[in-house]
This record gives structure tokens, C-alpha cells and sequence, in this order.
């Protein structure tokens, strides 16, 4: 299976499938940086790469009904 991509284009490695990659505590993140994440393409490609996409997914707010 291809790596997704990114919003940039990129392929999206995620930290658990790096063997290099230092683990963080996503919570602890989000409590001191979640504004300036969540505004930015590179903050959001961050915490997918280091929290993984389903934690990303959980951060977006609820699709309105049309």
C-alpha cells in the first residue's frame, strides 16, 4: 500500500512506520500548540506525521448537514 499524500503533494510517512522517528505525546502538543497547528498546512502534516492520521481526522470539527 502507497503512503497517502499530504495537502503539499507529499507522501505522508507516519511516525510509527519510521524506525527513527521519536514518539510525542500528542496531547501534551495539542494543549500548548494546537492554534498554531491547526492554521497551517505544515502544522497539520505534523500532526499527522507524528500523531497519525486518525488523531488528525479527530481534530477536524464535524461536517455541517447540507
Amino acid at each position: 500500500m502507497d503512503a497517502p499524500m499530504t495537502p503539499a503533494g507529499g507522501k505522508l510517512l507516519t511516525c510509527d512506520l519510521e524506525d527513527t522517528c521519536t514518539a510525542l505525546n500528542c496531547e501534551e502538543v495539542m494543549d500548548l500548540y494546537a492554534n498554531a497547528l491547526m492554521e497551517s498546512q505544515e502544522g497539520t502534516e505534523f500532526i499527522a506525521h507524528y500523531c497519525g492520521l486518525d488523531y488528525l481526522i479527530k481534530l477536524q470539527p464535524p461536517e455541517e448537514p447540507a
